[in-house]
């Protein structure tokens, strides 16, 4: 009987390699102190005054939200590395 060895699964490589990327936690802060002080600012105008731009913010958190879904789908954008060893 012949015993073959089991192949290893195969590994698909990222087209790029962004391997030595870290993350930037000032950069998380930041949006988190824009997204604070837009609020801030909204609570402060007339309703009337700040729906349209309450309506612009909510248009481009949407938009940035399908582009990030269609990124993370493509593999653009991993939300995690694996290292297998």
């Amino acid at each position: 009987m012949n015993e073959t060895e089991p192949s290893a699964p195969s590994v698909e490589t990222p087209i790029v390699d962004r391997s030595e990327r870290g993350g930037n936690v000032g950069l998380v802060i930041a949006l988190a102190l824009a997204l604070v002080a837009a609020a801030a600012v909204f609570a402060v105008l007339d309703r009337a005054a700040a729906e349209p731009y309450v309506l612009g913010l909510l248009g481009l958190l949407a938009v940035i939200g399908v582009f990030s879904l269609f990124a993370i789908a493509i593999g653009l954008v991993r939300l995690s590395s694996r290292n297998d060893g």
